[in-house]
């Protein structure tokens, strides 16, 4: 995984962005997020991320894979750290990027870092034209990354694993 992009950070944002070949401003957010662990106070290193990019991108380009994985896994050299996140669904594309993170971390060097999937559900209220209110559920893709000499290891995949699939209060 060699071929990168320059990224830059900026700590105020506490965000990562690059430009691709293609011209496109591909920014990520990485947060801390203990929503998924909430109840369990002994993990402290748990992020979320986030991918923006300017415009849509039209071609493949390995580089942004890379450095989007470059930027993950540094993160994740503390040990203790873990990235806990769902594939937007609200486009109808949470299926495929989920298999596209599939691919992406296949290609991760460090073996030692791991990804774990679930899938889950958020219910949400809709209402239509006349006013009536819906309860729509909405499958999420969620998955964790983490190193698998976390000290909190075996909690941390019991934990997520573990509970109602209805995941409505995570979000």
């Amino acid at each position: 995984m060699s071929e990168l992009y320059q990224y830059t950070f900026d700590p105020a944002r506490k965000t990562y962005s690059f430009i691709t070949r293609s011209e496109i401003k591909v920014t990520v957010a990485i947060s801390r997020d203990r929503r998924w662990f909430s109840d369990n106070t002994e993990i402290k290193e748990v992020y979320s991320f986030d991918i923006v990019t300017d415009k849509p991108s039209l071609s493949i380009d390995i580089k942004i894979r890379n450095t989007i994985i470059k930027i993950l896994s540094d993160r994740l050299a503390d040990v203790s750290a873990v990235i806990v996140y769902f594939c937007d669904p609200f486009d109808g594309k949470g299926a495929k990027r989920s298999l596209k993170f599939d691919r992406w971390f296949s290609c991760l060097e460090n073996k030692s870092i791991e990804k774990h999937n679930r899938q889950v559900f958020a219910i949400d209220e809709e209402i239509d034209e006349e006013g009536n209110t819906e309860k729509v559920e909405t499958l999420l893709y969620t998955s964790m990354l983490l190193h698998n000499e976390n000290p909190l290891y075996k909690t941390l995949i019991r934990v997520f694993y573990s509970g109602d699939d209805n995941v409505t209060d995570k979000l």
